[in-house]
């Protein structure tokens, strides 16, 4: 089976390694057609006319002619990628890995538009239409999926559930009380990755050490 991770999406960033190391590992050949406009850093995660110019001429330079796949995925953030992933996909499956639904992220979560003004409507329009326009969408958790479901009016047998996992290469079994092991969490400290669940968590567990990395 051979498939394209196509889109704008960061490259690098945690979640769309996941999903292409789980698809080479299932023996899946996967080929990446990328056009940086979202990279890691968030250094060019801005609205305005430059974004909008610098997204548009990406859009334009995906719609290349692609060999024959036998699936199409869109990359995490690929909201806007959908129009040039159906016309690449030419009638093919396209899957959609989409993390987060963007008015969620940037309206309630991040707290970047005001609920209710035109670009938030405009966020919750186009995550609607991105979930639609894809023929299965991946969610990280059941309650994700549920969630995306509801947002975009979809059956829930649209949508599949690829769970977050670890690096395996650094990350193993076998912890034990006592061993001198700490818990670790790294990531944005925004309310979606749930921090204050985790130092919850850590007052019912007092005797074992809890590192916390990130900013925001």
């Amino acid at each position: 089976m051979r498939v394209l991770y196509f889109g704008t999406y960061e490259r690098g960033y945690p979640r769309n390694s996941q999903v292409i190391s789980c698809l080479r590992r299932a023996g899946v050949e996967v080929d990446e057609r990328h056009r940086a406009v979202w990279e890691p850093g968030g250094a060019n995660w801005t609205a305005g006319t430059r974004a909008a110019l610098r997204l548009l001429a990406a859009e334009l330079r995906l719609l290349r002619r692609a060999e024959p796949y036998d699936a199409l995925v869109v990359g995490y953030p690929g909201h806007f990628d959908l129009p040039a992933a159906r016309q690449v996909a030419q009638g093919r499956p396209v899957v959609f890995n989409p993390l987060v639904a963007l008015a969620d992220t940037l309206v309630h979560d991040r707290g970047r538009f005001r609920p209710g003004s035109p670009p938030a409507r405009l966020l919750r329009a186009v995550d609607r239409y991105a979930f639609r326009a894809a023929d299965a969408v991946v969610a990280d958790t059941e309650v994700n999926a549920e969630h995306f479901a509801r947002l975009a009016g979809l059956p829930r047998h649209r949508l599949e559930v690829c769970l977050v996992g670890a690096e395996e290469r650094l990350f193993q079994p076998g912890w034990s009380p006592g061993d001198g092991s700490a818990a670790l969490f790294v990531g944005k400290l925004i309310p979606l990755h749930g921090l204050s669940t985790i130092l919850e968590a850590a007052s019912l567990a007092p005797d074992l050490p809890i590192r916390v990395i990130g900013r925001g």
